[in-house]
């Protein structure tokens, strides 16, 4: 059975593209049309937040490994 097509049908894969691209965090999103004709290019600058956040949380993770071993240790001596 094939599939219906209608009029908003290139629409519809431009807007397909857009939203599987935009949900992936990359440097540079080039969204491209059907016949691959580049539609627009965007920049998301989100990499580095995502970075910093990840260390963060190693470094806190870190941290609280080290209290809870110095206050093992403190507890065992007393």
């Amino acid at each position: 059975m094939p599939t219906p097509t209608t009029t908003d049908s290139v629409f519809d894969h431009d807007r397909y593209l857009i939203r599987h691209r935009a949900g992936v965090l990359a440097d540079i999103h080039e969204i491209r049309g059907i016949d691959e004709t580049l539609l627009a290019t965007v920049r998301a600058p989100v990499r580095w937040l995502r970075y910093w956040i990840g260390a963060f949380a190693i470094v806190v993770t870190w941290l609280a490994g080290w209290y809870a071993a110095a206050f093992a240790i403190d507890g065992a001596l007393a």
